[in-house]
């Protein structure tokens, strides 16, 4: 049998590039992996959105709900890291879960109920199903990033 020989620079190289992760740059990884989550979110979000239609002289305009969708700023809580997608217009959780139609006099009785377009639902379920594939190139990118150094 021969002899093998085998060079492990490239090994302990990788290790001390392991070792030399520090928790700050772990925690600029999660950070921005949630502020990217959050961006996708939104983008889906708004892009479920009605958009209300009003007719001409109404002095109504279209869009207050779509443009309302708002990304809060990252918190840290231990090693969880939160940030809220919201949306702060009156009416938002009307349009999200559908609601009662109100009639007859003095608008006292239901007269039907206006479904839901789970705007946030719809999108939220999209991430769930999106986001494995999000982490995977942001973490691949970070660990290039890491390694090319």
């Amino acid at each position: 049998m021969g002899n093998v020989t085998v060079d492990f620079k490239e090994l302990k190289r990788f290790a001390e590039q392991l070792n030399s992760l520090n928790q700050e740059k772990i925690n600029e990884f999660n950070e921005a992996a949630v502020k990217r989550l959050a961006g996708e979110l939104l983008r889906n979000v708004k892009m479920n959105t009605p958009i209300g239609q009003y007719p001409s002289g109404s002095g109504k305009v279209g869009g207050t709900l779509q443009s309302g969708w708002t990304v809060g700023e990252v918190v840290r809580d231990g090693d969880t890291f939160i940030i809220e997608v919201f949306n702060p217009v009156e009416y938002a959780s009307y349009v999200e879960f559908g609601h009662r139609i109100m009639g007859g006099e003095g608008r006292t009785e239901t007269v039907g109920f206006k479904e839901g377009r789970f705007m946030m639902t719809v999108a939220a379920d999209e991430l769930r199903v999106n986001a494995p594939q999000i982490l995977e190139e942001k973490l691949l990118k970070f660990m290039e990033s890491i390694f090319d150094e």
